[in-house]
């Protein structure tokens, strides 16, 4: 290679890193990732896509050291009222409790699949922060494009259980069990069968730890929600 053609394709490499927008962060520890993190995250081989998306889970689920990140990659289907991709879920393991900043190897533990339901098409890209329903979910289980847009759509119009699966003898639900709340953004979809899902959604605590889970059933070519409750992780 002569030395022109080098540096053409050093300025191209530089060219290319530039235009490729850092990660969105989400999650209540997104904001805690350091360079060194996302140096090292983005040398993991993560099926050759780009990180578009990055979620910082609360550390200590089981009150261990572990801080778990899930990485949304850029998608690999695009239409204009959905978004399939790929999602990696990594791992570090932090010297004590707090140590965000301190010495750490990430590794990749499992991948899954996400989607996303854009509010609009020309702005799908734009997630305001973890709030904001245009963020993507994970997706577990096999759903067509169709009837995963219709779900969104229907959580999305904050419907009531239907009265046909109300408890006979029971006093009508209220608040958070009785509709589903709509202002909240999705964080996981579990196909149960071809005809049922359940939907958890992430309240308004920053902390993600909480929210409303959502089973839906299908009758025909109708979507009803059959069952509300709320959620709490340790």
């Amino acid at each position: 290679m002569t030395r022109l053609s080098a540096l053409w394709v050093v300025t191209l490499l530089l060219t290319f890193q530039s235009t490729v927008p850092p990660a969105i962060r989400l999650g209540p520890t997104g904001d805690r990732l350091t360079s060194d993190d996302l140096d090292q995250i983005g040398l993991l081989s993560l099926g050759g896509r780009a990180v578009w998306v990055m979620e910082g889970r609360p550390r200590g689920f089981e009150r261990s050291n572990s801080w778990y990140v899930v990485a949304y990659l850029t998608p690999d289907q695009i239409r204009a009222d959905i978004r399939r991709g790929r999602l990696a879920v990594l791992k570090a393991e932090m010297t004590s409790p707090e140590a965000y900043d301190g010495p750490k190897r990430w590794e990749l533990v499992s991948m899954g699949d996400y989607a996303q339901v854009p509010l609009s098409a020309a702005k799908a890209d734009a997630i305001g922060g973890g709030r904001d329903l245009n963020r993507p979910f994970k997706v577990v289980g096999t759903v067509d494009d169709e009837s995963l847009v219709a779900i969104v759509s229907l959580i999305r119009t904050g419907p009531s259980i239907a009265v046909e699966f109300q408890a006979k003898a029971a006093p009508p639900p209220t608040g958070i069990f009785r509709r589903v709340e709509k202002l909240w953004p999705i964080a996981s979809l579990l196909m149960l069968s071809a005809d049922a899902v359940e939907v958890s959604l992430l309240d308004t605590s920053p902390n993600e730890k909480s929210g409303q889970r959502v089973w839906l059933r299908k009758y025909g070519t109708s979507w009803n929600v059959t069952r509300l409750v709320a959620w709490f992780a340790d």
